[in-house]
């Protein structure tokens, strides 16, 4: 049987057999769906690229300690999860360290920008705050855009429970975020 035939748990299992080319072709293989969910968690392409790449470097070394308690998938979507954590961190820092809020305010249209990328640096900190059970089911339905369903077969959970965890997590949220709502 070739890889082409194989899950991708059966792929992981070949790769911790001692099979080097199971896991290069598995990584291949769902590039495309984890570079879409990095890029749906990240603030930018850049950050996602970056996140990409650690996620990428990470599942290398850790797929020997991958086991099979979840699907492959669910387990790489923690790592790019939590890649895109590390990485919004990082950048939260960088961007404090080098713009100040009046070098933004004298560009003008620049304020616009800014305004935009601490708003979405806010909300994704927001998200990345909330307990690991909500935290998956809002991330992949609503910044991945996963159905429930696919979203349930990610998780292992049943398609309830992600309704449930996206409610309670949406309700979270809108709590963490009420401070910045416009003053009446």
């Amino acid at each position: 049987m070739g890889f082409d035939d194989m899950t991708d748990e059966e792929l992981m299992s070949e790769f911790q057999n001692g099979d080097g080319e199971a896991l290069d072709f598995l990584l291949k293989k769902l590039l495309p769906k984890l570079a879409a969910i990095s890029r749906k968690l990240s603030a930018n392409k850049n950050l996602a690229d970056d996140a990409l790449q650690e996620a990428l470097a990470t599942m290398w070394k850790k797929a020997g300690q991958f086991n099979g308690e979840s699907k492959v998938v669910t387990w790489m979507y923690v790592v790019i999860r939590n890649a895109c954590i590390d990485i919004l961190r990082k950048e939260e820092v960088r961007t404090k360290q080098n713009i100040s809020d009046e070098n933004l305010l004298e560009r003008g249209d620049g304020s616009n920008f800014a305004d935009s990328a601490v708003t979405q640096m806010v909300v994704r900190k927001a998200v990345f705050e909330l307990p690991d059970e909500l935290r998956d089911p809002v991330c992949l339905v609503f910044l991945s855009e996963y159905s429930v369903e696919e979203t349930a077969t990610l998780l292992g959970i049943p398609e309830g429970t992600v309704k449930s965890r996206c409610s309670r997590g949406k309700a979270q949220l809108a709590e963490k975020l009420s401070e910045f709502r416009p003053k009446k």
